[in-house]
């Protein structure tokens, strides 16, 4: 009875399961069949056109109107507007695009039914991968250690170790510029060019190592001192054209960190010397401007024309001198006096202007962003109708036309065809500041004075709710000799 059971077959040929697996594997050939089908038709599709100094992009329109294809443009160094003249029957896609960007760096590449446009820009070719080592030494041969290196426009830097030796990775080109500085030495900067490899020889700095810094109990030169101890002139801070002095000392200290933590006008900057140096992360220096204690705020919005020079002490003699409060470095700002001879006036203007940059380049063609949004709301929603899309088609041909659409069958309902650049919408083009500071000063015998002033305005870059920034500074410095 088994036997009998087993030779009629548990699976009957009219099974529900048989006529299953049969219909899957029909629905499953007719789908390659559908893509082989698809595939043949996008390499095999033919286009003909005959344009004469006719925008580039009404002649990929006409291409897309004949074909299945959607073209992809990637940045914006494709120029649409450019004219060309091409005339072709029944020829390839990819024959037209060859002939029709013949001599010009443009690619494009075929993926699925997208058509992707790029121009490989040589001002913006990518940096290759590249390893710098080298050694720094002083004119004896002795190895210097701890010299920074720095690479000029970037964020990028390394310190060298005992022997003097230092290695960095990065993206570099021929251009790239190595700063190099240290204590005491003169500093270099090299340019890479071709080489990966260096032996860098500094000079004795003489000319730094007599300058007068201050140092809490009076002045000394630099060659007399055993702390760390860094000077900045004021002329220094002249020939920089920022909003505020914190922003302007900037790459201009070593190990002197300062930070922008917003983007407001008014924003004060942080400042860190020697980088973490507690559990709770560090904290701030102590700033004195002529003996007397500041805030941040403060310092930051002082007129760099008033100031002398600036001292930044950065190790723990500044805690024998000022104390607990001097934990963290000292920031020693010295303030202008008037000079022996007669009543000097000075005048500086400087005015700057602002642009935004790595804005995102916004899709402005009617058709593009109409057919875009189609596809990624597909198959949940069906944005546009065939009606509509073809209406964006002409749009982009002819801009004239309206960008609503009403709906043929409800008179009450209506389509938004437009493209609006929103970021231009809320952005101004540029923005401007401008600084005027004046002073005087002078000196008898027994007498110094030294008045400055300062009136500095600057404007936001959003054109709406836009934020104005005024600041005026007046100080005077006034120094009387009672008796000899």
């Amino acid at each position: 009875m088994k036997k009998k059971l087993m030779s009629e077959g548990v699976y009957p040929s009219n099974s529900i399961l048989l006529r299953f697996m049969k219909t899957t594997r029909f629905l499953f050939l007719l789908g390659i069949l559908n893509v082989c089908a698809f595939n043949a038709y996008s390499q095999n599709a033919r286009v003909t056109m005959n344009h004469t100094n006719t925008p580039l992009r009404i002649i990929l329109n006409d291409i897309e109107s004949q074909t299945s294809y959607l073209f992809v443009i990637i940045n914006s160094q494709v120029d649409t507007q450019k004219a060309y003249s091409i005339n072709v029957e029944s020829k390839p896609v990819s024959a037209v695009l060859d002939k029709l960007f013949e001599g010009e760096n443009i690619n494009y590449k075929m993926q699925g039914n997208h058509i992707v446009l790029s121009r490989e820009s040589q001002q913006n070719k990518p940096k290759g991968k590249r390893t710098l080592t080298g050694y720094i030494k002083d004119y004896s041969g002795e190895p210097l250690v701890g010299a920074s290196i720095h690479v000029k426009g970037t964020q990028q830097g390394t310190v060298t170790d005992l022997n003097g030796y230092f290695h960095i990775e990065g993206d570099y080109d021929e251009n790239t510029v190595l700063s190099i500085r240290y204590v005491g030495m003169e500093s270099k900067d090299i340019a890479i060019a071709d080489k990966n490899s260096f032996d860098i020889i500094l000079a004795d700095g003489t000319q730094q190592l007599d300058d007068v810094v201050v140092v809490g109990y009076g002045t000394q030169k630099k060659i007399n001192l055993s702390g760390a101890v860094e000077a900045v002139s004021g002329t220094v801070l002249e020939n920089r054209s920022v909003n505020n002095v914190g922003t302007m000392l900037q790459g201009l200290v070593p190990n002197l960190n300062i930070s922008l933590d917003g983007g407001q006008i008014n924003h004060t900057p942080s400042f860190n010397i020697r980088g973490a140096t507690t559990i709770t992360n560090g904290g701030a220096p102590l700033i004195l401007v002529d003996g007397i204690p500041m805030e941040e705020a403060e310092f930051s919005r002082m007129n760099s024309a008033d100031i002398e020079s600036i001292s930044v002490l950065k190790d723990a003699s500044s805690a024998a001198i000022y104390g607990a409060r001097a934990a963290f470095g000292v920031i020693l700002v010295t303030t202008k006096k008037g000079k022996d001879g007669k009543v000097k006036f000075t005048f500086n203007n400087t005015v700057n202007v602002r642009t935004l940059g790595r804005m995102p380049e916004v899709v402005k063609d009617p058709y593009i962003q109409a057919s875009y949004k189609d596809i990624m709301g597909a198959p949940w929603y069906d944005l546009y109708t065939e009606e509509e899309l073809e209406y964006a088609r002409q749009r982009s041909l002819d801009p004239s036309l309206s960008p609503v659409m009403i709906d043929p069958t409800d008179p009450n309902r209506y389509t938004y065809l437009g493209a609006t650049d929103w970021f231009h919408e809320l952005y101004n083009d540029t923005g401007l500041s401008h600084s005027h500071s004046i002073g005087m000063s002078g000196a008898t015998e027994k007498t110094s004075y030294y008045l400055g002033g300062e009136y500095f305005g600057e404007s936001g870059m959003l054109k709406y709710n836009t934020d104005q920034y005024n600041r005026y500074n007046l100080r005077s410095n006034v120094t009387y000799q009672v008796t000899d």
